[in-house]
């Protein structure tokens, strides 16, 4: 699998991370990550319109780089985190009269990031219809697919307005909005059977965001009508959206993993993985003896020994592996470690499987063999195999073992921290001793260090900032200089004057911050990294991967720059999508964040309380 790697809210939520283990529930989650499990509160706008100038100025925006393909995601930012609301009426003016497509689909894709910015905001209802009208006759497949993928950030009828108790806008308002979003739903079924396949499988993905049992009836009733698709595109949609979705076409999934394509066997074992993450971490819908006894009955399928379809070197491989990891979390099967420890070690595992392996194991519980195992590997004298060539599995393991804080685990942090050479050699900007460094800090933030090992935990700290870790440019904010200011030598003095003393909770965030983590190994829980495995499945599917650059020559003298009109809204979808990976930590969760009904307050209370406003 070739997978996007740019820098996403994926990546930078992992720097509030807390932890590597022992997060399987919303309830042991920082007040700030239990936040982005939740839609957000749709602020109070107290201009209903801006002023001439800024409205000339936002008009300026949309009308000045909506048509150009590196202009449009920093346009699109700005719309969102300056004007807000204000934004809404311009855009819906274009998405209703535009004839200019760039213009269009730009419009379509900034809606969808307001609502995902504003949350179920009155301001964004007259959005709703015109989206809604596209997705049924917009003239150009682009238009539909577009508006079927900003349609799924509204999560249906239900989240019109934030909450039960809710009163913004007008009855009318809200019943017109709940009525088009009940539309909503209708029409996505509709565009399963369109005759483009991005089209499909953007309503296949859009279905599988809002989740509930609307949407999974949607999915059914069209694979009743048509069970199989012409393309490959929306089937595989299909099968991504059937592990976001209550009751799973359990049949489906299971011969899709022995499907002879990788990519369908890596959509199906993707749904496995979303549907067991969301059973442990996202209050998933299966009672939990059903949710027992399917995770045993899956587990067979994504093992190349018991189904002979799959194959160990291809993406399909890599979901199984990780699939795996996450179904021993609801059958306690200790032996899966092992097999993910075995495979993501072997010298000749592939990479995207061995990282896949390494992911897993964060993950491992703290019972499990496979942590010391992790420490054991890293001190040995030499690392062969990938491990060696790709340091993604040394990265993980130090992450465990430093916040392990177990005295094989410290040891071998030192071990790296305290060579700059030890293999795999690190750079400046990316390096496996981070991961070392970070693991130390959370477990002498945590308490965690065995006493044994304390001292050889702030001195591998300390052999890090000396000679281990790269200065980096001069001037340039680096992770060795945060690292100084989060473990100094007075910070290191106070940990070794008291034994009972501790680093800051929010001193791992502050590294996590300083260094992008391609591979989400900073993950707070699983909800995090398999939200980063269905972005990379979302930028597969829609074939970003082959989309040629936006224009050749221009370097050299005497060869103009040359824009390119080809797969030009596959373009602007990638702008979209590198800076809002589809799908959220929010789609992990049964309810999609909505806000539970408050509970009744007793007669007498109520009544003063309303006296009282």
């Amino acid at each position: 699998m070739t997978a996007r790697r740019p820098p996403s809210a994926v990546l930078a939520s992992a720097a509030l991370a807390v932890g590597a283990f022992g997060l399987s529930a919303l309830g042991g989650l920082s007040p700030v990550r239990a936040a982005e499990d939740l839609q957000p509160t749709p602020p109070r706008i107290f201009f209903a319109e801006p002023d001439a100038g800024t409205r000339l100025e936002l008009e300026a925006l949309i009308d000045t780089s909506f048509a150009d393909v590196s202009k449009a995601p920093v346009a699109r930012d700005v719309l969102v985190r300056r004007f807000g609301a204000w934004a809404i009426p311009p855009l819906v003016l274009r998405v209703r009269g535009a004839t200019n497509e760039t213009v269009v689909w730009n419009a379509e894709l900034t809606l969808g990031s307001l609502r995902r910015s504003l949350g179920p905001s009155q301001h964004l209802w007259p959005a709703i219809r015109p989206l809604l009208e596209l997705l049924r006759a917009g003239s150009d497949p682009y238009r539909r697919a577009f508006a079927a993928l900003a349609l799924g950030t509204w999560y249906g009828p239900e989240t019109v307005r934030r909450g039960p108790a809710s009163r913004e806008g007008t009855a009318d308002g809200a019943a017109e909005a709940r009525k088009s979003l009940a539309d909503v739903m209708v029409a996505l079924g509709v565009a399963l059977g369109d005759d483009h396949p991005h089209v499909q499988l953007a309503a296949a993905l859009a279905l599988g965001k809002i989740g509930g049992m609307a949407a999974s009836a949607t999915l059914a009733d069209r694979l009743r009508a048509e069970p199989t698709f012409a393309q490959a595109e929306p089937r595989l949609g299909t099968l991504l959206a059937f592990g976001l979705l209550p009751g799973q076409d359990d049949g489906r999934i299971a011969a899709a993993l022995k499907d002879p394509d990788s990519r369908v066997r890596a959509s199906a074992a993707l749904a496995v993985t979303t549907w067991a993450i969301g059973q442990v971490d996202g209050e998933g819908p299966d009672p939990g003896p059903v949710a027992l006894r399917k995770a045993t009955e899956l587990d067979p399928l994504l093992v190349s020994t018991t189904n002979p379809a799959l194959r160990e070197t291809d993406w399909g491989a890599a979901e199984a592996a990780f699939a795996r990891g996450m179904l021993a979390r609801i059958t306690g099967n200790m032996a899966v470690w092992e097999d993910l420890f075995q495979a993501a070690t072997r010298p000749a595992t592939d990479r995207s499987v061995s990282v896949a392996c390494a992911q897993a194991l964060l993950f491992a519980p703290p019972q499990s063999p496979v942590r010391q195992e992790m420490a054991r590997f890293l001190l040995k004298p030499r690392l062969g195999g990938p491990a060696a060539k790709d340091p993604t599995v040394v990265a993980a393991f130090l992450l465990v073992a430093g916040s392990d804080g177990s005295p094989e685990g410290v040891r071998a942090c030192l071990e790296y921290l305290s060579k700059r050479d030890r293999v795999p050699s690190g750079k400046a900007d990316w390096d496996v001793r981070f991961y070392g460094a970070i693991g130390l800090v959370r477990a002498l933030a945590a308490g965690r260090v065995a006493p044994a090992a304390r001292d050889e935990a702030i001195e591998a700290l300390s052999e890090g900032l000396r000679a281990g870790l790269r200065p980096g440019d001069p001037g340039a904010r680096t992770f060795r200089g945060v690292l100084e200011d989060v473990v100094g030598k007075g910070a290191r003095d106070a940990l070794r004057a008291d034994p009972e003393s501790r680093l800051p909770e929010n001193a791992a965030a502050r590294l996590a911050a300083a260094f992008v983590d391609p591979d989400a190994l900073l993950a707070a829980d699983p909800i995090d990294v398999v939200v980063d495995r269905l972005a990379d499945a979302v930028w597969v599917l829609f074939g970003l991967d082959g989309v040629e650059k936006a224009a050749a020559g221009g370097i050299l003298p005497g060869n103009p720059r040359q824009p390119s009109k080809e797969d030009q809204p596959l373009r602007y979808l990638m702008g979209w999508l590198t800076k809002e990976p589809y799908f959220t930590r929010v789609d992990l969760h049964r309810d999609r964040g909505r806000w539970k009904a408050p509970p009744a307050l007793p007669p007498d209370v109520a009544r003063r309380e309303l006296l009282d406003r």
